[in-house]
């Protein structure tokens, strides 16, 4: 079944298709016939070559703009893990800095030895 129409539902008899010279004269001149089946063709040919590049310019541009957009998602992409970064090491530095002035500060024996390196004029750095 498919596409393909059946041959029974095809109609029997066809009109021929109206070309320049037959209609003019009604010729059986196999000549003309050939000459107009042959410009036919040509004319067939060149809307085929037509919409073949029409189709190959159209396909190129769709390729070039999926470049750009990917290039631009990539772009993109790589700026926000770029600032996730920063953001996340400069949490890690503040929690580090944090973390150590905890430690120095909570252990009573480091507490003393900061307050005495500070009434000293010395600062440690651990």
């Amino acid at each position: 079944m498919g596409i393909c129409p059946r041959l029974s539902q095809v109609p029997s008899t066809t009109l021929p298709l109206p070309t320049s010279s037959a209609s003019e004269g009604d010729s059986d001149d196999p000549a003309l016939e050939i000459n107009d089946m042959k410009n036919k063709l040509e004319h067939d040919s060149s809307l085929v070559h037509y919409w073949t590049q029409k189709c190959v310019g159209a396909e190129q541009k769709l390729a070039y703009l999926t470049r750009q957009v990917n290039k631009a998602r990539y772009r993109k992409e790589k700026h926000r893990i770029r600032g996730q970064r920063r953001k996340l090491k400069a949490e890690d530095l503040q929690m580090t800095l944090e973390d150590a002035n905890v430690r120095i500060f909570e252990h009573p024996q480091r507490r003393r030895q900061a307050w005495a390196g500070n009434v000293c004029g010395f600062q440690r750095r651990f």
